[in-house]
């Protein structure tokens, strides 16, 4: 798993906007890496829609990892990726390989 764009955007836990690249070629585009006190994580991609009641924007997840563990396995390896992409930790943490 790789890091292929990053465009840095901070708003709250928000640190910016990532396209993962999966070890099977597939790219994710716009997953949103967040950081929060005790712990990191990747939003997968959604696209925006106005609900017609309240008139607000929402947002519709478009990518999903149904599986538990294989959710917690992306994560875990996405969090490094974008850690090792940004110089904040450049510990090794075992294999990057997505069981999927």
């Amino acid at each position: 798993m790789k890091i292929n764009k990053w465009k840095e955007h901070v708003s709250n836990t928000m640190q910016g906007f990532a396209d993962i690249e999966l070890e099977n070629g597939i790219v994710l585009k716009g997953c949103i890496y967040h950081v929060g006190e005790e712990s990191s994580w990747i939003s997968l991609p959604t696209k925006p829609f106005k609900d017609k009641e309240s008139g607000q924007t929402k947002y519709q997840s478009i990518v999903a990892i149904p599986d538990k563990a294989k959710f917690e396995k992306f994560q875990s390896v996405a969090v490094k990726a974008m850690e090792d992409y940004l110089g904040t930790n450049g510990a090794q943490r075992g294999s990057n390989d997505v069981p999927f």
